[in-house]
């Protein structure tokens, strides 16, 4: 990635440039609260009866101020261990924009393409785009399940901090919580659902140019890589994830809502 955004010609840095302000809001957002999270837990104290960040219990007095201090500083760096590991969700949700960078340019290519050198140069760069892109989806499906996991248990045990009728520090925890856990699977989500759309379109692309005419072997060529272009790159896990999209996404945050709204609608029953 990185040698390509050095080699980048001038029309492909404006259309990386143009990815780079369609996602930055979210990105910076979700950044933003890797740091900010961490730190409003850790100060949890400050606004609650409560010795430490997180309500535990050790079976030995620490009263004392250095055994005090010291469990305080090794559950605020817990803390912020927990935080940072959405670090690395943040990189793979980039490789998910590079890809769909990678393949809207192939279209453009494809549209272009007037010759059977020119296409064969586009077939190869397909070729190794799709290995990629199946070396790529085989990782990000083991950080999607996590993801779509921890959106799941954010509901579940908000669900759980409604009916207890907590104070405002821990609603405000709990509205954090889901909002960064919402972020976090849209995060990946876009993305996903934007690759969808550009892999499925390299049939369109090549059904948009200059193919009339042509020689067979060239026409032959053109059909098969429409007929490739049938079959989009997805993540999913069988059993476990439908494919990632906006789709899912929507879903996903409806039930969620509605999960929450017969809780509360139980709790002030």
């Amino acid at each position: 990635m990185e040698n390509f955004i050095k080699q980048a010609t001038g029309e492909e840095k404006e259309l990386i440039q143009a990815y780079v302000d369609r996602c930055f809001v979210l990105h910076t957002t979700v950044f933003v609260s890797c740091i900010l999270g961490p730190i409003f837990f850790i100060a949890g104290p400050i606004f609650q009866p409560q010795p430490f960040p997180g309500d535990v219990a050790y079976p030995f007095e620490v009263n004392s101020t250095w055994l005090w201090l010291c469990m305080y500083v090794m559950q605020s760096i817990s803390i912020f261990q927990v935080g940072s590991m959405v670090m690395v969700d943040i990189l793979y949700a980039m490789l998910l924009w590079y890809t769909g960078l990678r393949f809207e340019l192939l279209n453009l290519e494809f549209q272009k393409v007037t010759n059977t050198n020119e296409l064969r140069g586009c077939v190869g760069k397909y070729q190794k785009l799709i290995r990629y892109t199946e070396n790529l989806t085989a990782s990000t499906r083991i950080i999607a399940v996590e993801i779509t996991s921890i959106a799941m248990f954010a509901v579940t045990t908000g669900g759980f901090v409604i009916i207890r009728r907590p104070g405002k520090y821990d609603v405000v925890k709990f509205i954090f919580f889901e909002l960064v856990s919402a972020m976090e699977l849209l995060l990946f989500s876009w993305p996903a659902d934007h690759l969808i759309k550009m892999s499925e379109e390299v049939g369109a692309s090549v059904f948009n140019s200059d193919w009339i005419g042509k020689s067979p072997t060239m026409l032959r060529n053109m059909l098969s890589i429409m007929q490739r272009s049938q079959q989009p790159v997805v993540i999913y896990v069988d059993g476990l994830l439908p494919i990632l999209s906006l789709a899912f996404y929507g879903s996903t945050m409806s039930a969620s809502f509605s999960y929450l709204t017969t809780l509360r609608a139980i709790a002030d029953g």
